[in-house]
């Protein structure tokens, strides 16, 4: 009895093992696809988007107007219009966690608009921005995408929108006295 439930034991053990170790590879393969993405972007490289994006890929983000192709394709569209307009652009990922087969990447970019972005004029300014990409990973490949940027902040650095109002200082506080509430 004893020698049957220490080799059933020794059985489950490994298989949860086995499990845990394959989920933990396919999470480092699949850090691994964004990460080549973000970097192929970066680079212009679209070639290098073929082997990392499906073909038939989703977006849930919205693409500006000039891009009318879709999946793949709508990809490397962008990256093209990216490098176009910012050349030495440089995307630093500060986190990347895995939940499933879902691989989220928290980032800035940084660059300098030296080409046409979005039909206006270089402005030779300088962007730094952060953004949140969301991408799930089948078979090596992304399948689907979210993409979350902070476009106001780029916009406002470029000269393309007002920037925001300075924050105004709280009122000084003297002891005692409660905060008057607005409403």
């Amino acid at each position: 009895m004893k020698r049957t439930f220490l080799i059933t034991f020794l059985l489950i053990a490994s298989t949860i093992t086995g499990y845990s170790q394959q989920a933990k590879s396919t999470a480092i393969a699949n850090k691994a696809v964004v990460a080549k993405i973000l970097k192929a972007f970066d680079e212009g490289d679209v070639n290098a988007l073929d082997k990392l994006i499906a073909k038939d890929a989703v977006s849930h983000s919205e693409m500006p107007p000039e891009i009318k192709s879709t999946g793949v394709e709508a990809v490397k569209e962008m990256s093209r219009m990216h490098k176009a307009a910012f050349p030495d652009s440089k995307t630093t990922v500060h986190v990347m966690g895995i939940a499933g087969d879902t691989v989220l990447a928290y980032f800035t970019t940084t660059g300098t608009n030296s080409g046409p972005f979005m039909g206006m004029p270089a402005t030779n300014k300088t962007i730094s921005f952060e953004g949140v990409d969301i991408i799930r990973v089948k078979n090596g490949m992304a399948v689907e995408h979210w993409g979350v940027y902070d476009n106001l902040k780029m916009m406002q650095q470029l000269g393309m929108m007002p920037p925001p109002p300075p924050p105004s200082a709280p009122a000084p506080m003297r002891p005692g006295v409660a905060p008057s509430k607005k409403n």
